[in-house]
Protein backbone atom coordinates (compact mmCIF):
# COMPACT_ATOMS: atom_id res chain seq x y z
CA UNK A 1 0.00 0.00 0.00
CA UNK A 2 1.23 3.49 -0.79
CA UNK A 3 2.53 5.65 2.04
CA UNK A 4 -0.07 7.93 3.58
CA UNK A 5 0.54 11.49 2.30
CA UNK A 6 1.42 14.37 4.60
CA UNK A 7 0.41 17.12 2.21
CA UNK A 8 -3.25 18.15 2.12
CA UNK A 9 -3.36 18.36 -1.67
CA UNK A 10 -1.80 14.92 -2.02
CA UNK A 11 -4.34 13.62 0.48
CA UNK A 12 -7.18 14.67 -1.80
CA UNK A 13 -5.76 12.43 -4.54
CA UNK A 14 -4.89 9.55 -2.18
CA UNK A 15 -6.09 6.18 -3.49
CA UNK A 16 -7.62 4.25 -0.61
CA UNK A 17 -7.19 0.88 -2.37
CA UNK A 18 -3.75 1.53 -3.91
CA UNK A 19 -1.62 -1.57 -3.44
CA UNK A 20 -4.56 -3.65 -2.21
CA UNK A 21 -5.64 -6.99 -3.75
CA UNK A 22 -7.65 -6.75 -6.97
CA UNK A 23 -10.87 -7.42 -5.10
CA UNK A 24 -11.31 -4.01 -3.46
CA UNK A 25 -14.70 -4.93 -2.03
CA UNK A 26 -13.21 -7.86 -0.13
CA UNK A 27 -10.47 -5.61 1.20
CA UNK A 28 -13.01 -3.07 2.36
CA UNK A 29 -15.01 -5.76 4.16
CA UNK A 30 -11.82 -6.99 5.82
CA UNK A 31 -11.12 -3.51 7.15
CA UNK A 32 -14.68 -3.22 8.46
CA UNK A 33 -14.24 -6.50 10.34
CA UNK A 34 -10.92 -5.29 11.67
CA UNK A 35 -12.56 -2.09 12.89
CA UNK A 36 -15.16 -4.13 14.78
CA UNK A 37 -12.38 -6.27 16.25
CA UNK A 38 -10.62 -3.13 17.47
CA UNK A 39 -13.84 -1.92 19.13
CA UNK A 40 -14.33 -5.23 20.94
CA UNK A 41 -10.66 -5.33 21.95
CA UNK A 42 -10.79 -1.84 23.40
CA UNK A 43 -13.93 -2.71 25.38
CA UNK A 44 -12.21 -5.82 26.75
CA UNK A 45 -8.92 -4.25 27.81
CA UNK A 46 -10.28 -0.94 29.13
CA UNK A 47 -12.09 -0.65 32.47
CA UNK A 48 -14.27 2.44 32.31
CA UNK A 49 -14.78 2.45 36.06
CA UNK A 50 -11.03 2.69 36.74
CA UNK A 51 -10.97 6.49 36.60
CA UNK A 52 -11.27 9.22 39.20
CA UNK A 53 -14.68 10.06 40.62
CA UNK A 54 -14.43 13.57 39.15
CA UNK A 55 -13.76 12.21 35.66
CA UNK A 56 -16.54 9.63 35.91
CA UNK A 57 -19.09 12.19 37.10
CA UNK A 58 -18.07 14.55 34.29
CA UNK A 59 -18.72 11.79 31.75
CA UNK A 60 -21.83 10.15 33.20
CA UNK A 61 -23.13 12.64 35.81
CA UNK A 62 -23.17 10.01 38.58
CA UNK A 63 -20.35 8.42 40.64
CA UNK A 64 -19.26 4.83 40.12
CA UNK A 65 -21.22 3.34 43.03
CA UNK A 66 -24.49 4.92 41.89
CA UNK A 67 -23.87 3.77 38.32
CA UNK A 68 -23.23 0.18 39.43
CA UNK A 69 -26.42 0.23 41.49
CA UNK A 70 -28.33 1.52 38.45
CA UNK A 71 -26.84 -1.21 36.24
CA UNK A 72 -27.93 -3.90 38.69
CA UNK A 73 -31.46 -2.45 38.75
CA UNK A 74 -31.77 -2.24 34.97
CA UNK A 75 -30.18 -5.59 34.08
CA UNK A 76 -33.39 -7.69 34.47
CA UNK A 77 -35.24 -5.30 32.14
CA UNK A 78 -32.68 -5.16 29.31
CA UNK A 79 -32.77 -7.92 26.71
CA UNK A 80 -29.71 -9.25 24.90
CA UNK A 81 -29.46 -11.10 21.61
CA UNK A 82 -27.23 -13.83 23.02
CA UNK A 83 -28.47 -15.42 26.23
CA UNK A 84 -24.99 -16.46 27.31
CA UNK A 85 -24.04 -12.84 27.92
CA UNK A 86 -26.83 -12.40 30.48
CA UNK A 87 -25.78 -15.27 32.75
CA UNK A 88 -24.38 -12.77 35.24
CA UNK A 89 -26.97 -11.47 37.67
CA UNK A 90 -25.16 -8.27 38.59
CA UNK A 91 -22.49 -5.87 37.45
CA UNK A 92 -19.51 -7.77 38.87
CA UNK A 93 -20.55 -11.03 37.18
CA UNK A 94 -20.85 -9.22 33.85
CA UNK A 95 -17.37 -7.75 34.24
CA UNK A 96 -15.91 -11.25 34.66
CA UNK A 97 -17.91 -12.70 31.77
CA UNK A 98 -17.47 -9.89 29.25
CA UNK A 99 -14.86 -11.91 27.29
CA UNK A 100 -17.09 -15.00 27.08
CA UNK A 101 -19.18 -13.67 24.20
CA UNK A 102 -17.13 -11.11 22.29
CA UNK A 103 -19.82 -10.35 19.71
CA UNK A 104 -22.35 -9.08 22.27
CA UNK A 105 -22.04 -5.70 23.96
CA UNK A 106 -22.32 -6.14 27.75
CA UNK A 107 -25.29 -4.58 29.48
CA UNK A 108 -23.12 -2.37 31.67
CA UNK A 109 -21.52 -0.93 28.53
CA UNK A 110 -24.96 -0.17 27.09
CA UNK A 111 -25.94 1.66 30.25
CA UNK A 112 -22.72 3.68 30.24
CA UNK A 113 -23.20 4.57 26.58
CA UNK A 114 -26.76 5.72 27.25
CA UNK A 115 -25.76 7.77 30.28
CA UNK A 116 -23.08 9.47 28.20
CA UNK A 117 -25.68 10.38 25.59
CA UNK A 118 -28.13 11.65 28.23
CA UNK A 119 -25.36 13.73 29.79
CA UNK A 120 -24.05 15.31 26.59
CA UNK A 121 -26.80 15.08 23.98
CA UNK A 122 -24.11 14.35 21.36
CA UNK A 123 -24.66 12.58 18.09
CA UNK A 124 -24.60 8.79 18.31
CA UNK A 125 -21.54 8.56 16.08
CA UNK A 126 -19.59 10.73 18.52
CA UNK A 127 -20.84 8.72 21.50
CA UNK A 128 -19.61 5.48 19.90
CA UNK A 129 -16.12 6.83 19.18
CA UNK A 130 -15.43 7.57 22.84
CA UNK A 131 -12.55 5.53 24.24
CA UNK A 132 -14.75 4.54 27.20
CA UNK A 133 -17.38 2.73 25.10
CA UNK A 134 -16.34 2.04 21.52
CA UNK A 135 -19.20 0.77 19.37
CA UNK A 136 -20.89 1.48 16.08
CA UNK A 137 -23.63 4.08 15.62
CA UNK A 138 -26.21 1.32 15.21
CA UNK A 139 -25.13 -0.26 18.50
CA UNK A 140 -25.34 3.11 20.23
CA UNK A 141 -28.86 3.62 18.92
CA UNK A 142 -29.91 0.13 20.01
CA UNK A 143 -28.37 0.63 23.46
CA UNK A 144 -30.08 3.98 24.03
CA UNK A 145 -33.43 2.53 23.03
CA UNK A 146 -33.04 -0.52 25.28
CA UNK A 147 -31.89 1.45 28.33
CA UNK A 148 -34.55 4.12 27.86
CA UNK A 149 -37.28 1.50 27.71
CA UNK A 150 -35.87 -0.14 30.84
CA UNK A 151 -35.88 3.20 32.68
CA UNK A 152 -39.55 3.60 31.77
CA UNK A 153 -40.53 0.29 33.34
CA UNK A 154 -43.10 0.87 36.14
CA UNK A 155 -40.94 -0.91 38.72
CA UNK A 156 -37.98 1.35 37.92
CA UNK A 157 -40.09 4.51 37.88
CA UNK A 158 -41.62 3.72 41.26
CA UNK A 159 -38.14 3.24 42.69
CA UNK A 160 -37.04 6.80 41.93
CA UNK A 161 -40.23 8.84 41.34
CA UNK A 162 -42.92 8.46 44.00
CA UNK A 163 -45.67 10.89 44.91
CA UNK A 164 -46.79 10.81 48.58
CA UNK A 165 -49.91 8.66 48.66
CA UNK A 166 -50.38 7.73 52.33
CA UNK A 167 -51.13 9.92 55.33
CA UNK A 168 -47.69 9.35 56.84
CA UNK A 169 -45.91 10.20 53.58
CA UNK A 170 -47.95 13.38 53.15
CA UNK A 171 -47.26 14.53 56.71
CA UNK A 172 -43.54 13.92 56.27
CA UNK A 173 -43.47 15.79 52.95
CA UNK A 174 -45.47 18.80 54.20
CA UNK A 175 -43.26 19.07 57.29
CA UNK A 176 -40.16 19.08 55.11
CA UNK A 177 -41.68 21.67 52.78
CA UNK A 178 -42.74 23.85 55.72
CA UNK A 179 -39.45 25.73 55.58
CA UNK A 180 -40.73 27.36 52.40
CA UNK A 181 -42.96 29.54 54.57
CA UNK A 182 -46.38 28.20 53.58
CA UNK A 183 -48.12 25.41 55.54
CA UNK A 184 -49.50 22.29 53.91
CA UNK A 185 -47.40 22.43 50.73
CA UNK A 186 -47.14 18.93 49.26
CA UNK A 187 -45.13 19.90 46.19
CA UNK A 188 -44.46 22.54 43.55
CA UNK A 189 -45.63 22.06 39.96
CA UNK A 190 -44.34 23.63 36.75
CA UNK A 191 -43.97 22.82 33.07
CA UNK A 192 -41.01 22.83 30.71
CA UNK A 193 -40.59 22.33 26.96
CA UNK A 194 -38.40 19.48 25.69
CA UNK A 195 -37.24 20.10 22.12
CA UNK A 196 -37.67 17.19 19.70
CA UNK A 197 -37.04 16.76 15.98
CA UNK A 198 -39.48 13.97 15.09
CA UNK A 199 -43.11 14.62 15.97
CA UNK A 200 -46.08 12.42 15.04
CA UNK A 201 -48.92 13.78 12.97
CA UNK A 202 -50.50 16.28 13.16
CA UNK A 203 -47.17 18.10 13.45
CA UNK A 204 -48.70 21.48 14.30
CA UNK A 205 -49.80 20.16 17.70
CA UNK A 206 -46.16 19.93 18.73
CA UNK A 207 -45.27 23.50 17.72
CA UNK A 208 -44.88 25.38 21.01
CA UNK A 209 -45.36 29.02 21.96
CA UNK A 210 -41.57 29.41 21.73
CA UNK A 211 -41.68 28.49 18.03
CA UNK A 212 -40.05 25.07 18.06
CA UNK A 213 -41.30 21.47 18.04
CA UNK A 214 -41.41 20.09 21.55
CA UNK A 215 -43.13 18.12 24.29
CA UNK A 216 -44.71 19.90 27.25
CA UNK A 217 -43.46 18.09 30.36
CA UNK A 218 -45.08 18.72 33.74
CA UNK A 219 -42.83 18.24 36.79
CA UNK A 220 -43.75 18.17 40.48
CA UNK A 221 -40.91 18.41 43.00
CA UNK A 222 -40.35 19.18 46.69
CA UNK A 223 -38.17 21.70 48.46
CA UNK A 224 -35.12 19.40 48.15
CA UNK A 225 -35.52 19.19 44.35
CA UNK A 226 -36.71 15.58 44.54
CA UNK A 227 -38.98 14.88 41.56
CA UNK A 228 -42.31 13.47 42.76
CA UNK A 229 -44.25 13.25 39.50
CA UNK A 230 -43.60 13.68 35.75
CA UNK A 231 -45.96 13.77 32.79
CA UNK A 232 -44.35 14.25 29.36
CA UNK A 233 -47.12 12.81 27.18
CA UNK A 234 -48.54 16.06 25.80
CA UNK A 235 -47.38 18.01 22.73
CA UNK A 236 -45.76 21.42 23.05
CA UNK A 237 -48.84 23.37 21.93
CA UNK A 238 -50.84 22.24 24.98
CA UNK A 239 -51.25 24.81 27.74
CA UNK A 240 -49.83 23.99 31.16
CA UNK A 241 -53.28 24.17 32.73
CA UNK A 242 -54.59 21.61 30.21
CA UNK A 243 -51.68 19.29 30.95
CA UNK A 244 -52.41 19.49 34.68
CA UNK A 245 -56.17 18.94 34.34
CA UNK A 246 -55.59 15.99 32.02
CA UNK A 247 -53.04 14.33 34.31
CA UNK A 248 -53.88 11.73 36.99
CA UNK A 249 -52.08 13.93 39.53
CA UNK A 250 -55.11 16.25 39.63
CA UNK A 251 -57.32 13.55 41.14
CA UNK A 252 -54.54 12.51 43.50
CA UNK A 253 -54.22 16.10 44.75
CA UNK A 254 -57.98 16.36 45.28
CA UNK A 255 -57.85 13.24 47.45
CA UNK A 256 -54.85 14.59 49.37
CA UNK A 257 -56.65 17.88 50.00
CA UNK A 258 -59.80 16.15 51.27
CA UNK A 259 -57.91 13.81 53.59
CA UNK A 260 -54.94 15.88 54.82
CA UNK A 261 -55.59 19.51 53.72
CA UNK A 262 -52.40 19.66 51.66
CA UNK A 263 -51.90 21.09 48.18
CA UNK A 264 -49.27 21.90 45.53
CA UNK A 265 -48.13 25.33 44.40
CA UNK A 266 -48.51 26.35 40.77
CA UNK A 267 -47.86 29.37 38.57
CA UNK A 268 -50.59 31.77 37.49
CA UNK A 269 -51.15 29.84 34.26
CA UNK A 270 -52.54 26.92 36.28
CA UNK A 271 -56.21 26.85 37.36
CA UNK A 272 -56.81 28.10 40.89
CA UNK A 273 -58.41 25.35 42.95
CA UNK A 274 -58.68 24.61 46.69
CA UNK A 275 -56.18 21.80 46.05
CA UNK A 276 -53.90 23.91 43.81
CA UNK A 277 -52.68 27.28 45.10
CA UNK A 278 -51.72 29.88 42.49
CA UNK A 279 -50.66 33.55 42.85
CA UNK A 280 -53.22 36.35 42.86
CA UNK A 281 -52.37 38.65 39.97
CA UNK A 282 -52.61 42.46 40.20
CA UNK A 283 -53.09 42.40 43.97
CA UNK A 284 -52.90 45.91 45.54
CA UNK A 285 -49.66 46.55 47.45
CA UNK A 286 -49.56 45.98 51.21
CA UNK A 287 -52.66 43.80 51.16
CA UNK A 288 -52.88 40.19 52.39
CA UNK A 289 -53.29 39.07 48.78
CA UNK A 290 -50.13 40.93 47.77
CA UNK A 291 -48.09 39.46 50.64
CA UNK A 292 -49.40 35.99 49.84
CA UNK A 293 -48.46 36.33 46.17
CA UNK A 294 -44.98 37.58 47.05
CA UNK A 295 -44.43 34.61 49.37
CA UNK A 296 -45.93 32.24 46.82
CA UNK A 297 -43.51 33.34 44.10
CA UNK A 298 -40.58 32.83 46.45
CA UNK A 299 -41.82 29.35 47.40
CA UNK A 300 -41.99 28.31 43.74
CA UNK A 301 -38.25 28.78 43.31
CA UNK A 302 -37.38 25.08 43.98
CA UNK A 303 -39.23 23.77 40.92
CA UNK A 304 -37.54 26.33 38.67
CA UNK A 305 -34.17 25.31 40.07
CA UNK A 306 -35.10 21.64 39.72
CA UNK A 307 -35.83 22.04 36.00
CA UNK A 308 -32.64 24.05 35.53
CA UNK A 309 -30.50 21.45 37.31
CA UNK A 310 -32.20 18.63 35.38
CA UNK A 311 -31.47 20.19 31.99
CA UNK A 312 -27.95 21.22 32.98
CA UNK A 313 -27.06 17.73 34.18
CA UNK A 314 -28.73 15.84 31.33
CA UNK A 315 -27.96 18.01 28.31
CA UNK A 316 -30.13 15.98 25.94
CA UNK A 317 -33.10 17.75 27.58
CA UNK A 318 -31.67 21.23 27.11
CA UNK A 319 -33.30 23.61 24.67
CA UNK A 320 -30.04 23.97 22.75
CA UNK A 321 -30.30 20.24 21.97
CA UNK A 322 -33.08 18.33 20.23
CA UNK A 323 -34.01 14.72 20.96
CA UNK A 324 -33.80 12.98 17.58
CA UNK A 325 -36.15 10.12 18.39
CA UNK A 326 -39.76 9.26 17.76
CA UNK A 327 -42.28 10.25 20.40
CA UNK A 328 -42.85 6.62 21.40
CA UNK A 329 -39.14 6.42 22.30
CA UNK A 330 -38.85 9.72 24.13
Amino acid sequence: MAAFPDNLFDLLEYDYFDGCPPDAIAEHERRVRHQEFVRVHLRDVHNTFDVSIECFVELYRVPQDVCIELINLLTPFITVKNSRSSDGKNFHDMMHQRRAVRSTIPIYMRVLCSLYYYATGCYQEHVGTSMFHTMSQASVSYSIQEVTQALQHPLILKTFIRFPSTHAERVEKTERNARLGLPGVLGIVDGTLIRITHSPKPHQHYFSRKHFVSLNAMIVCDVDLNILNVNARFPGSCHDSWVYRSSPIDEVMQEAFREDQCYPLGASRYPHRPWLMTPILNAPPDTPEYLYTKLHCRCRNPVERCIGVLKARWRCLSNDRAISYRSETT
